[in-house]
């Protein structure tokens, strides 16, 4: 499928054609007189699919994943110049229909199409399953609401051929040793727990499966990332709930080797097993992804409040402490807490003062039950925050377009705690992504 051609498809192919596809083109003829002439690859191409359309075809993009356009340019041969993929729902047996466009001496045409069953294509990836520097395309095809398919096309030779298809609940794909290594996840049966599949490409073609089992109870996944391990083992990290709501973590290592669930042998239960839906990060940026494991505080109502110990692990399921930290995703910030103030430490909020939201930091003495407040971190809004952050005694952390994050020690040194105003500001951290949802 090599040819000179497709860089001159780029920017205003890209612009134009989903402008079109979306139907949102509005241009009177003064202004169409003012823009600049599109090439003639381009008129080539929009004829093309034009023609495509006019058999009462429509454009159908992928409803979920990254690659969500109608019709998208990737360089699937690697010879450094894009194909183009257009992703069409028409009528028969087979309606939903990938066409590849080429071009060739000047001359565009249809290289290929690959066809399939189904209601609606779910999601498509790109991977180079053999390593060999051309792209395997990876197709999600919805069957119905509760089943959806993949089917996987090696695209050498410029001519699609089927690999394979099975059902799957999720799919990604994941660098593994300098490939790409497809991993599909199936949800658990009355008769078996589900399972993570590891799909890869011999040099010679051959499709290479191996399986391990998903936690025991895990019904639904609600996040699914890639991740190093310590080590820098590649690893999926797979996210969901059980039947009793219980959030877990299954760690999968992706080796030449295939595909293993490193937390599949805990015993007796999954050690990840936690009561809030918060998921797995790379919570100190080392390059390691750390699992987050909460553990209630003292509190003085009914709201919890939670210190959340993050974990490493090593592929042989080893586990290393990173560091405990308090997350407040109300007011946008967490807090790193010292191992000192663990063991007597207690949470509570005050919104009483209108634009002013307070988290306390308390010593609770287990025999008496007395809270000693020592730290107060003040969320200010409103149009006198500037004024509320130079109260005396409060100094102020990180500023953020809507409020400002200000801090007071109430007690220096309470019980064998002990706070600055230097180690407050280098704990402090504002939440600039959702780590939870």
């Amino acid at each position: 499928m090599r040819n000179p051609v497709k860089s001159a498809l780029g920017a205003v192919f890209l612009i134009a054609v989903l402008l079109f596809a979306s139907g949102c083109f509005r241009i009177s003829a003064d202004e169409l007189y003012s823009l600049p002439q599109a090439s003639e690859e381009y008129i080539l191409l929009q004829q093309e699919l034009n023609n495509i359309l006019s058999t009462g075809a429509v454009y159908s993009p992928p409803i979920s994943g990254s690659n969500r356009q109608s019709v998208q340019l990737v360089d699937i041969d690697g010879d450094g110049e894009n194909e183009v993929l257009a992703f069409i729902r028409a009528s028969g047996d087979k309606p939903l229909k990938i066409y590849v466009i080429d071009q060739t001496d000047g001359e565009i045409f249809q290289a290929d199409i690959i066809e399939g069953e189904g209601t609606a294509f779910e999601r498509v990836r790109y991977a180079d399953l053999d390593g060999d520097g051309s792209l395997e395309v990876i197709v999600g095809r919805q069957m119905s609401s509760a089943l959806s398919y993949l089917s996987i096309y090696s695209m050498k030779g410029g001519v699609h051929s089927h690999l394979g298809s099975v059902e799957y609940a999720e799919f990604t794909a994941v660098e593994v040793g300098g490939r790409s290594m497809l991993v599909v996840l199936r949800h658990a049966s009355a008769e078996q727990p589900g399972e993570a599949e590891a799909y890869s490409l011999t040099a010679d073609g051959e499709m290479v499966r191996t399986t391990t089992q998903l936690t025991k109870g895990l019904q639904t996944f609600a996040r699914v990332q890639s991740g190093k391990l310590r080590g820098s083992v590649p690893a999926l990290f797979v996210e969901g709930a059980d039947s009793a709501n219980k959030t877990v973590t299954d760690i999968l290592i992706l080796t030449e080797n295939g595909i293993d669930n490193i937390m599949e042998s805990a015993a007796p239960t999954n050690e990840t097993m936690r009561d809030l839906a918060i998921y797995s990060s790379d919570i100190n940026k080392d390059g390691y992804m750390e699992v987050p494991l909460p553990r209630e505080l003292n509190s003085q109502s009914d709201a919890k409040h939670y210190a959340i110990d993050w974990v490493a692990y090593e592929m042989t399921g080893e586990r290393y402490d990173v560091f405990t930290t308090y997350h407040n995703r109300s007011d946008g910030w967490y807090f790193i807490l010292p191992k000192e103030w663990m063991e007597h430490l207690g949470v509570r909020r005050d919104d009483s003062v209108p634009g002013e939201r307070t988290i306390i930091f308390s010593h609770v003495d287990k025999e008496s039950g007395d809270w000693t407040d020592f730290l107060r971190i003040y969320t200010l809004s409103g149009d006198n925050k500037y004024k509320r952050a130079t109260i005396n005694g409060r100094f102020r952390l990180a500023p953020e377009e809507d409020a400002i994050y200000c801090a007071e020690i109430v007690d220096a040194s309470v019980h064998g705690i002990t706070v600055s105003e230097a180690a407050v500001r280098e704990s402090f951290r504002p939440i600039y992504s959702d780590w939870s949802a």
